[in-house]
C-alpha cells in the first residue's frame, strides 16, 4: 500500500505543478473575479454539497468498509468523526455560507471532487 499512496502523492504533486503553471499564464476567474458568464455553469451550493458528500461520505464509507478497517474502537471513532466532519462540511457549511455568485463554472466542483478523492486514498 505504500507505493499506492506514494504514487497518489506524486500525482497530486504533478497536478499542483501543472495547475500552477497554467494559472500563471491564464488565470481562471473564480469568486469575486468571476463575471457570471461562461459556459456550463451549475448551482454553487448544490455542486459543493455533491462534491463533498459523495467523496467525503459515500466513497470514504465504501473504502472504509471494503478494507475491513472496523475491527477496533479507535477506527470506528475516527470513521464517525470523519463522517460528522463531512456532514458538517457538505450540508451545514453549504447552507450557512454566503456566496458571491449563485452559479459557478462546472470545473470548480469537478476539481474539488477529484482532489478530495485523491486525498482520501
Amino acid at each position: 500500500q505504500f507505493w499506492i499512496h506514494f504514487g497518489l502523492v506524486i500525482i497530486c504533486f504533478i497536478l499542483a505543478i501543472v495547475s500552477f503553471i497554467v494559472q500563471i499564464f491564464k488565470a481562471m476567474p473564480y469568486g469575486k473575479q468571476d463575471n457570471g458568464r461562461g459556459s456550463c455553469r451549475v448551482h454553487q451550493r448544490t455542486a459543493f454539497a455533491v462534491s463533498q458528500i459523495v467523496t467525503g461520505i459515500v466513497i470514504f464509507s465504501v473504502t472504509f468498509f471494503l478494507q475491513r478497517n472496523f475491527d477496533g474502537i479507535p477506527n470506528i471513532i475516527m470513521y464517525c468523526l470523519f463522517t460528522i466532519h463531512y456532514i458538517n462540511r457538505g450540508i451545514v457549511d453549504t447552507i450557512a455560507n454566503r456566496h458571491n455568485q449563485r452559479t459557478v463554472r462546472l470545473w470548480v466542483p469537478v476539481v474539488a471532487t477529484i482532489s478530495t478523492l485523491l486525498y482520501h486514498f
